[in-house]
């Protein structure tokens, strides 16, 4: 982290994270695929088709994408976190979760996307290596 012309390191305590935890916590946000009902001259029927590349579908399926890195950084991170008024926003044990207020807390603290980024990454190294163990115990 840069403060002033300063460059400072910080130690950030992570833990490891089933991402069938962090997909279940954000399965709301996950848009479904858009279908559309056509006829099919060939066999008669009618078949109802998926279309994936709908573009509003694409960008609210990158929204959650984007949410479901941010919930893993968020859940893996072994701090509260606080917004401006001193309020838990997410606790370490991840009893209490508010997604969007924990992004405003982490974007008011300066924490930007690239940091973010990074931690994940650690955070999914980390992971792995847990169930590595687990798997040879």
């Amino acid at each position: 982290m840069t403060q002033g012309q300063v460059e400072s390191i910080l130690a950030l305590p992570i833990k490891s994270v089933d991402i069938v935890d962090v997909q279940d916590l954000v399965a709301h946000l996950q848009p479904a695929v858009p279908t559309t009902r056509e006829f099919n001259k060939q066999t008669k029927r009618w078949e109802t088709l998926e279309k994936p590349y709908d573009p509003d579908y694409l960008k609210r399926q990158t929204e959650y994408t984007r949410a479901l890195a941010r919930a893993w950084v968020f859940m893996a991170v072994d701090l509260d976190v606080q917004d401006a008024e001193g309020r838990v926003v997410w606790s370490a044990d991840n009893s209490v979760r508010h997604l969007s207020d924990t992004e405003a807390a982490y974007k008011a603290m300066g924490m930007t996307d690239s940091q973010l980024t990074d931690i994940l990454a650690a955070v999914r190294k980390l992971t792995t290596l847990a169930e590595e163990q687990l798997d040879r115990d």
